[in-house]
């Protein structure tokens, strides 16, 4: 007999969209509204699938655009 699943479905993310968001400096908030998720199910998402937190994660991918906004200005 298969157990049966209780509860939603994990929420898939695009990480190679995350990562250009977060390179254009989008905050967390905004991500969130663009995959319709709420910042908990966002940064649990993160965890689950990149084992770092939403800040390390993101800190990560907003080191560049920085650069590359220093470099236009």
């Amino acid at each position: 007999m298969t157990k049966k699943r209780n509860g939603r479905p994990k929420i898939k993310l695009d990480y190679e969209l995350i990562e250009k968001l977060s390179y254009i400096q989008c905050t967390q908030e905004e991500i969130a509204e663009w995959f319709e998720c709420s910042i908990d199910t966002l940064k649990r998402a993160i965890k689950r699938d990149k084992g770092m937190t939403y800040a390390e994660y993101s800190g990560q991918k907003r080191k560049k655009g920085c650069i590359s906004l220093r470099r236009k200005q």
